[in-house]
């Protein structure tokens, strides 16, 4: 019901933050996650991308740190990564991991037919909220669904773009008649 749910909501929005917020606040409901973030590439590439986080509590307004490891591995990888009390295993322990105090980790790759999109990070810092496999297999399920969501909010806002620039285009004066007699 949770994946049906999810599925009905996302593909029904077409701007990029809409859906990114929405599918956040959707994951909140079926994971005990406090902190999410979507990070999607541009060309292949993280860096410079775009980037949507929330927390459960505090909304946009807390910014959101994420493990830039985890995400490289996964976006690297395509294998989703699910780490429990994370800051304690080495490959994971960085500084900038151990300050979010973060006991679990999920970081789900965002894939549509080979193309990586990005990811879709969460974690929690309460302890008893460990995330699960079955946590697991659920965000991996929603970040394929999320995917197609993604990539057509990503093709409708382009289309939108284009559409303005044509019409822009389209109504400029090139004054190609001149003012002189015939």
């Amino acid at each position: 019901s949770a994946l049906m749910k999810v599925s009905t909501a996302i593909n029904a929005i077409r701007g990029l933050d809409p859906l990114l917020e929405r599918l956040l606040d959707l994951l909140f409901e079926v994971v005990p996650a406090q902190r999410g973030a979507i990070l999607l590439t541009v060309e292949d590439s993280i860096e410079g991308g775009p980037v949507f986080a929330l927390d459960r509590k505090h909304g946009k307004a807390q910014p959101v740190n994420v493990s830039r490891t985890i995400v490289q591995q996964v976006l690297r990888d395509g294998v989703a990564v699910l780490a429990c009390d994370a800051a304690t295993q080495s490959k994971f322990a960085t500084e900038s991991f151990i300050e979010t105090r973060a006991h679990s980790v999920m970081c789900v790759p965002l894939v549509m037919i080979d193309r990586k999109l990005g990811v879709l990070y969460l974690d929690t810092t309460v302890s008893l909220d460990k995330f699960t496999k079955d946590h697991l297999q659920l965000v991996t399920a929603i970040g394929g669904i999320a995917a197609v969501a993604i990539e057509n909010a990503r093709h409708f806002e382009w289309l939108e773009k284009e559409n303005e620039r044509l019409l822009a285009d389209v109504n400029i004066e090139h004054n190609m008649v001149g003012e002189s007699g015939a």
